[in-house]
């Protein structure tokens, strides 16, 4: 496993993603930083978001455990913790995805929150009612948090 983390570490620095990054910590390949910046198309734009990464020893056969490090206003996270609900990062995870994949699909949950499967209900709840007013307290976190 300590292999496949390798490659994937030497294919996200030789092939960078333009919107977000990932490495080991201090060379330990089961302990990755990353960040992704915000979309342009959402409230999260001009933000750059902080993640932590930890891989299981039984890695790429159990998903990573992924909290955002900076805080982000978006109906799975939790505000307090930085916990992702994502169920391809828990149940629908395959051997066959990657890091970068993750950051794919966080970089996709930032541009389009969903209600499905709320950390935050209420955040989901306004979501669903009152978009406009969640795009708002999404864009103030982004520029309280993540400028």
């Amino acid at each position: 496993m300590s292999k496949r983390l390798k490659t994937e570490a030497l294919e996200l620095a030789q092939n960078p993603l333009d919107w977000g990054s990932a490495e080991p910590v201090g060379g330990d390949l089961f302990n990755w930083t990353a960040t992704v910046l915000g979309p342009e198309n959402s409230p999260y734009r001009d933000g750059v978001f902080q993640l932590k990464i930890a891989v299981p020893t039984d890695y790429p056969f159990r998903a990573p455990e992924v909290t955002f490090q900076t805080k982000v206003y978006h109906p799975n996270v939790k505000k307090d913790t930085g916990q992702i609900c994502a169920d391809i990062l828990k149940e629908q995870w395959k051997p066959t995805l990657s890091i970068r994949w993750i950051l794919e699909i966080l970089r996709s949950m930032l541009e389009s929150p969903t209600i499905d499967s709320p950390l935050e209900a209420d955040i989901a709840a306004q979501l669903k009612d009152n978009p406009a007013e969640f795009n708002k307290t999404a864009a103030e976190w982004t520029k309280k948090y993540a400028s």
